[in-house]
């Protein structure tokens, strides 16, 4: 039967490397038929602590005890030795480690920011007499600063640092110094944007008046200025408080009534008491509304142009000849009088009829005076305004515009009138539809008129 027979030297497990418990287990494995185990620990080369201990504290598997209850940070070294036959056995070999201080916990930042100066978050470490924050990018230190206690609340330590370029990415790590530098905490992440805001609305077509300009806020800004451009020059701007955003969204109301045309707009934030860089343009078109605005003249002159070479007023409160309500449009009525009234609107495929009411009054032979429609400048509806053309009461008229459908259309209502007899055109009632459906004209009799239609304006005003 054959058997080998080892030297009593005990097999070391732990500590080992880096420890950062202040009380670590010293843990080997046991020698069969020891009774007592003698452990010394050395701490920068001199004999730290030792002791002495029964076999009676090891498992069958592993002894281990605690040398301390507050180890202080330093490089250790560590040996144990057995005691079999009545006579102390040779040390093992010595084990090393060093203790750090406890490591803090990195909190913030993380994930996206926007501050040059940002503010950095730790857990607070006891006994900690400074800490030690480091910012890395692309593998390169750019930052290391000293924090001292002063910085830490109950439960946490705080601090600005900065600056930090505009550079993508960066993460940081921090470190305690108690009796001598602890582990670093695990390292977080994070990006530094420029505080550039996103923009959301408007953009593209819009046909709203007074729309919210939105954008997203930027955390650690306290102004926002905003510049809004028509035709090339600056229209509006405005500076706000951050107060006025959610957490979600800013937004704002620049106008009430905004005309029609191309836009553009930016927006800065004031952060860390500085302006940065406006954001890039948004773009949007306001058009006209789809159909007509007023089209019953009941609001005045509202959302109309009106334009007479005799200096006359073409939308009047008469209700005596209005159509419905006590507004109408009153074209002619004046020698050498050349009358528009026009609106910009959204002609839509769907809805390209034109519907109106008129009344034709003229004392006037054909060939001379003349009710013309028009879209973009083009006929697309004429008569002679003559004796055997008046409609001697309201009619309705129904024309086409399908081939003129599409945004920022102008309509207009045209008279031109010569030297002699009067001329004259009622308007009201003024829409777009989907259908071509005519109504049976709803004649009127031109009594009711009092015969104004056939007197000059300039007797009646």
């Amino acid at each position: 039967m054959a058997f080998t027979r080892l030297a009593g030297v005990p097999t070391l497990v732990a500590p080992s490397g880096v420890v950062s418990i202040p009380n670590p287990q010293f843990q080997w494995k046991p020698i069969p038929g020891t009774s007592n185990y003698n452990i010394e620990l050395y701490r920068n080369n001199s004999l730290y602590t030792s002791m002495t201990l029964a076999s009676t504290s090891c498992s069958a598997s592993i002894c281990q005890v605690r040398l301390s209850n507050n180890l202080p940070s330093g490089t250790y070294s560590w040996r144990v030795r057995s005691y079999i036959d009545g006579a102390w056995e040779s040390f093992s070999s010595y084990m090393n480690f060093s203790k750090v201080g406890a490591a803090p916990v990195a909190i913030a930042p993380v994930g996206i920011i926007y501050l040059k100066n940002p503010t950095f978050t730790w857990s607070k470490v006891a006994g900690a007499t400074s800490y030690s924050i480091q910012v890395w990018t692309n593998g390169s230190q750019v930052l290391n600063k000293i924090v001292y206690p002063s910085a830490c609340g109950t439960s946490t330590c705080s601090a600005v640092v900065g600056p930090l370029p505009y550079i993508t990415h960066y993460t940081w790590r921090v470190a305690a110094y108690t009796s001598g530098w602890g582990g670093w905490s695990e390292s977080k992440a994070f990006t530094r944007l420029a505080p550039v805001p996103t923009l959301v609305a408007p953009n593209g077509l819009i046909t709203v008046a007074n729309p919210q300009f939105q954008w997203k806020p930027i955390p650690g800004a306290t102004h926002y200025n905003i510049e809004l451009y028509r035709g090339g020059f600056l229209y509006a701007h405005l500076t706000i408080a951050s107060n006025a955003c959610s957490s979600t969204i800013c937004q704002v109301r620049l106008t009430n009534n905004l005309p029609t045309g191309s836009y553009f707009w930016r927006v800065k934030t004031l952060t860390e008491g500085n302006w940065n860089a406006f954001s890039s343009y948004m773009y949007f078109t306001k058009a006209a509304i789809a159909g007509f605005n007023n089209g019953g003249f009941e609001s005045g002159s509202s959302s109309w142009t009106q334009s007479s070479a005799k200096g006359w007023a073409l939308i009047v409160n008469n209700p005596s000849q209005a159509h419905a309500g006590s507004w109408s449009a009153w074209l002619g009525g004046d020698t050498y009088e050349t009358a528009v009234l026009s609106q910009t609107i959204n002609i839509a495929s769907n809805s390209p009829y034109l519907h109106f009411w008129m009344v034709s009054a003229s004392q006037d032979i054909c060939g001379y005076d003349y009710f013309s429609v028009r879209v973009n400048g083009q006929i697309v509806y004429s008569m002679n305004l003559c004796e055997s053309t008046n409609t001697n009461g309201w009619v309705k008229k129904v024309i086409n515009l399908s081939g003129y459908a599409g945004l920022n259309k102008n309509v207009q209502f045209y008279v031109t009138t010569d030297g002699s007899l009067n001329s004259n055109v009622f308007l009201d009632d003024i829409s777009m539809s989907g259908y071509a459906t005519q109504s049976m004209p709803q004649n009127m009799p031109i009594e009711e008129f009092s015969e104004i239609p056939l007197m000059l304006k300039s007797q009646n005003k």
